[in-house]
């Protein structure tokens, strides 16, 4: 009986039949524990899942990666290892691991007990887990509706595992376990970033709206930095139409620190589709620079000189024509701009074509007391 018992652990992928009740018995566990945990405590409740899995299977490394919705890359958000061993690389690139990705995209777990495995299509993928002393790997997505999250994965560094079918099984319902957890709390966090940006477009339009006319300057300028903070992005920038309707001139900006500032003027002649769009009052929305059609070369080329390379421009819209425009850029890598964002960054244009306004109402002012002046003067 005992003999009998050792091969049903030995094809099931665990080392003893203890083993396998133990992770038989944490997946009971885990699920349990996720099922009414609140979104603040869902990392903490990963971290210790991953520490467990460790231990019970006997292997060196258990990480997950989430997707990052700017760039596309995955980046390690939780991770443990046993001592001694290097840290798994903060993020993942489709540079390092383009076969890994692409199998991660596609839904397909990857499965392999030794590098020797791996395609001829994964070579730069084997490299890649060379440098990081990968032998054996469990990889595998995590999708919740569809979408993916993110990828978990198992790993050994100090030796070769084998990995069974019926162990890849047990493995995916941790791997459900995480992703259903994680869509929870980017929910959550979704719902607390949309009451956020509220937040921000009343203190925004308290500022600039009924605070004092002196103090306005200043107010947009830390405006435009709780913008560009609060959206992760690296320029922030206020445009005013001139009056020939032939570039747009920067009013107030806030760039990120190290990150250049770009031209004080746009003209219509560098950026004719970008310049067209907006001057019908239409938003231009660019997770990448690349998403420019072939005929927006000109746009494109100006771009690069700025290093741009994801760009949001909003319309500022004056007495029912555009004025100006509110503009938001990373140049860090691409940044996807969601559609429910577009229309609060909308509103936030409403503000600032406000303060447009007054602004053309305070020259106007100042040019008719100038006049009245001069005419006085002649008297």
């Amino acid at each position: 009986m005992i003999e009998s018992d050792f091969r049903i652990a030995q094809t099931s992928g665990f080392q003893s039949v203890d083993e396998s009740l133990r992770y038989e018995r944490l997946l009971v566990e885990l699920s349990a524990g996720f099922i009414n945990l609140s979104a603040d405590r869902i990392d903490a409740a990963i971290e210790d899942g991953l520490r467990r899995i460790v231990g019970t299977l006997g292997i060196d490394r258990s990480t997950l990666s989430r997707v990052s919705a700017e760039t596309g890359h995955f980046r390690s958000t939780h991770s443990w290892a046993v001592q001694g061993l290097a840290p798994v690389p903060a993020t993942v690139t489709s540079y390092t691991f383009p076969w890994v990705l692409a199998m991660m995209r596609a839904g397909k777990p990857i499965v392999f007990s030794r590098l020797s495995e791996l395609p001829p299509e994964a070579a730069e993928d084997r490299w890649s887990y060379e440098q990081t002393g990968l032998r054996s790997h469990v990889a595998l997505p995590l999708i919740v509706a569809g979408e993916l999250l993110g990828v978990l994965g198992f790993g050994t560094m100090r030796r070769e595992r084998t990995w069974s079918a019926d162990l890849v099984d047990r493995l995916r319902r941790v791997a459900d376990i995480f992703a259903n957890a994680l869509a929870r709390k980017r929910a959550q966090e979704d719902i607390d970033r949309a009451l956020g940006f509220e937040r921000l477009l009343a203190d925004i339009s308290a500022s600039l709206l009924r605070g004092p006319w002196g103090n306005l300057d200043r107010a947009v300028a830390k405006a435009l930095q709780a913008i560009g903070q609060f959206l992760d992005v690296d320029r922030v920038l206020l445009w005013r139409l001139s009056d020939d309707v032939e570039r747009y001139e920067v009013v107030r900006q806030w760039v990120a620190d190290g990150v250049a500032a770009p031209t004080a003027t746009a003209e219509k002649r560098q950026l004719p589709m970008i310049f067209a769009r907006v001057s019908l009052g239409q938003v231009v929305a660019l997770s990448s620079i690349d998403d420019l059609p072939s005929e927006a070369s000109a746009d494109k080329e100006l771009l690069r000189q700025f290093g741009t390379r994801a760009l949001l421009v909003v319309p500022l819209i004056v007495d029912g024509a555009t004025g100006g425009a509110l503009s938001l850029a990373s140049v860090r890598g691409t940044h996807a701009w969601p559609d429910a964002l577009i229309p609060r960054v909308r509103l936030v244009g409403e503000v600032f074509a406000s303060v447009l306004a007054r602004r053309q109402s305070a020259r106007q002012i100042e040019d008719a007391q100038v006049e009245t002046a001069q005419y006085r003067e002649r008297l």
